[in-house]
């Protein structure tokens, strides 16, 4: 159910996304940010004439530390890999590849939380956005607990950092290149992986 829901997530984002252009290349709150945004702020815009303000999308280099909804993420190492071997099971995809992210973590709540597998990869090529392979992730991360990792449905401590890694089967072809990597509880920002 949780995947069911996650993949409507990331289709309904592209779909508004592309329903939604917008005259001056700010994406809409709730979209992917575009290339055009790179490196930008985080800032309020004025949509139109009402009290009402939507937040301008931005996207973080690689290594930087950017706030994303009550948490802030950072990618540490991003990598194609064809197997990724966790609690003694190897996970290879035929055909496909893997990319797997590691992404530093800090909950900037009140109260402790759970990162949860709510990520989505979206590339600006294809415009495709694609859901976490959650079958690795949550062993992965279990395995390295030890390492400073933290497992998805375990809390952070609110002012706290862990390191989670965040895994994704995507086609070959695909490149680390042309594609951010987003929270889609706060979608206006995406985090570059190279």
């Amino acid at each position: 159910m949780k995947k069911i829901l996650s993949v409507m997530l990331v289709i309904s984002l592209i779909l508004v996304l592309v329903a939604c252009g917008n005259k001056n290349n700010q994406a809409p709150a709730n979209n992917p940010p575009t290339k055009e945004t790179k490196g930008e702020a985080p800032n309020e815009t004025k949509k139109d004439t009402s009290n009402k303000t939507e937040k301008q999308a931005t996207t973080i280099d690689f290594g930087t530390a950017g706030k994303s909804g009550e948490w802030e993420f950072k990618i540490l190492e991003a990598k194609d890999v064809e197997t990724i071997t966790a609690l003694r099971e190897n996970f290879k995809s035929e055909g496909n590849k893997f990319i797997q992210i590691k992404v530093s973590a800090k909950n900037l709540g009140k109260a402790p939380k759970e990162v949860g597998t709510k990520f989505a990869l979206y590339d600006f090529n294809s415009k495709s956005g694609y859901d976490v392979h959650s079958d690795s992730m949550i062993p992965l991360n279990i395995e390295n607990e030890k390492n400073g990792f933290v497992g998805v449905y375990d809390n952070i401590n609110p002012n706290l950092t862990k390191n989670i890694y965040v895994t994704f089967e995507v086609p070959n072809d695909l490149s680390l290149d042309n594609v951010i990597l987003i929270n889609p509880s706060d979608s206006s920002v995406g985090y570059y992986l190279k």
